[in-house]
């Protein structure tokens, strides 16, 4: 017996996107391939994951033979991203590639990794990106 209604799985995929729509402020720009740009909000961190051994406020750094590399976590909820037409209608992917690029403060990066995060009864809510410059 499924505990949760049709309504109350929407409820709670409108709840998320309330929260996202809170707290994901930080302006971004996906430049495509074509040249085309789109300015989105998003949910921004450094990306930590990795080593990096020098933090510099608001950005990890790390100094690789004299080469920077600046890496960050951008977040965004699937159905703001389908509002922005940034989804396909039919299959749910989204039309996000790794030949696009995101323009954090001024900045060009490259996309490196895309995946789901927030899967909710096995429907992603979030997608997630780590840009590298």
């Amino acid at each position: 017996m499924d505990l949760l209604s049709q309504d109350n799985v929407d409820q709670f995929r409108a709840a998320m996107r309330s929260v996202t729509d809170t707290f994901h402020k930080s302006p971004v720009t996906l430049r495509r391939a074509s040249g085309e740009e789109i300015d989105l909000l998003a949910g921004l961190k450094p990306d930590d994951q990795e080593d990096y051994s020098v933090v510099h406020g608001e950005r990890y750094v790390r100094d690789a033979h004299s080469e920077m590399v600046e890496r960050w976590v951008v977040s965004f909820n699937r159905d703001y991203l389908a509002a922005q037409g940034l989804m396909d209608p039919e299959t749910g992917e989204p039309l996000i590639n790794p030949d696009d690029w995101i323009v954090i403060k001024g900045k060009r990066f490259a996309i490196i990794e895309l995946t789901d995060r927030g899967l909710f009864r096995g429907i992603p809510i979030l997608l997630k990106l780590i840009v590298q410059r």
